[in-house]
This record gives structure tokens, C-alpha cells and sequence, in this order.
């Protein structure tokens, strides 16, 4: 367990993100260092969601309902079908958005923190 301001990143979420890395992955071998690279990355998304409270910026849902959309039109490209899809995660589509809803604001609110504050 990691604490970022008043944020907190659990072992099971890197976890989480390790499980649908190695769906992904269909087998490939991932990189030996994936885990730390995913917790570099939820730190600073952690930290920029804090500076985001700070600086009173928000998310809409349909913000959050739109981007959550485009990924999964997207992964659904990538797979071929809904259907393949659901059968990779062993989800349906609806859990599959509903697991990936706090992370699209997380990731909307840290990406407009970058870009107002150019960070890289």
C-alpha cells in the first residue's frame, strides 16, 4: 500500500492492472519491471489528482461516460468483437466499464493537470 496525499494506491490495484496487461498480452511475455512502471504511473496520477483538488478541477460524467466509450471502442477494435472481448477479461462489457470508471476520471483529471501545468 502506497499513500499519495490523501490518495491511497492498494496492492490490488496494481494487481488489477497486471491481470488485464497479461489479458492483453494473449500469452507474450510482459516486461519484468511492469509492476513498478505501474505503480510510477498511478503515483503520478495520484499526485496530479490531488493537485487537481487543489486547483477545484473536476470531471463530468459524461466526461468520464464518453471516454469510457472511446476505450472500449477501441478494445473492441483491437479484439474484433464485444463478444471476444468479454471472453479475454471474463467480464461482461458493463463490468468492464464500471472497473475502468475511476481510473478514465482519474486519468481525464491528471491529463488536464499536465496539460495546464506542462508537466511531462
Amino acid at each position: 500500500m502506497v499513500k499519495v496525499d490523501n490518495q491511497i494506491i492498494l496492492r490490488s490495484e496494481v494487481e488489477g492492472i497486471v491481470a488485464q496487461e497479461q489479458a492483453r498480452a494473449q500469452g507474450k511475455p510482459l516486461p519484468p519491471d511492469l509492476r513498478c512502471k505501474i505503480l510510477q504511473s498511478l503515483v503520478l496520477s495520484k499526485l496530479m489528482l490531488a493537485r487537481a483538488d487543489i486547483d477545484s478541477v473536476t470531471v463530468t460524467d459524461a466526461r468520464v461516460n464518453s471516454e469510457l466509450d472511446r476505450r472500449m471502442n477501441y478494445f473492441v477494435q483491437q479484439v474484433g468483437s464485444e463478444k471476444k472481448l468479454e471472453e479475454m477479461y471474463n467480464k461482461p462489457v458493463r463490468v468492464l466499464k464500471e472497473d475502468l470508471r475511476p481510473r478514465c476520471a482519474t486519468s481525464w483529471c491528471s491529463r488536464r493537470c499536465r496539460t495546464r501545468f506542462r508537466v511531462k
